[in-house]
């Protein structure tokens, strides 16, 4: 009888955190990058030094939350490239839409090199991430 009790409880557990790890608190992400709709994966863009690139990033909400912002962040440069939403309520089945506007620094001049486009929908349970090259 004890073994069948732990078991309902570790089951539950279990199957939240599969939910979690499969959907997480975002889905269908889409990016628009300088008015290019992205596709995760490699996709060659370019921007000048010095422009400053919107970023719009519409995702539908998994879940109900609180505090939940959306983060862009370019990496792979002295120092990372990033801006981040105010943070905002989600309803779970809604649709979210929010632009960003990201800096690149005036003093960018490695353009051989290849940089990461991260896009993150964070909340205090966890965060969907895209990846773009």
């Amino acid at each position: 009888m004890k073994k069948s009790l732990l078991f309902v409880p570790l089951l539950a557990i279990l199957a939240l955190a599969f939910a979690f790890a499969q959907d997480g608190i975002a889905g269908n992400v889409q990016t628009n990058f300088n008015g290019i709709d992205l596709v995760s994966g490699n996709q060659p863009l370019s921007v000048s030094a010095g422009d400053i690139v919107p970023v719009r990033v519409t995702f539908n909400a998994n879940e109900s939350a609180s505090d939940v912002k959306v983060e862009v962040t370019i990496s792979g440069t002295r120092d990372d490239i990033y801006a981040t939403t105010d943070t905002f309520d989600t309803i779970a089945g809604d649709t979210y839409t929010k632009l960003l506007n990201l800096q690149i620094p005036s003093d960018l001049r490695d353009t051989a090199k290849v940089y990461t486009l991260y896009v993150d929908v964070i909340s205090a349970d966890g965060k969907t991430e895209q990846q773009y090259n």
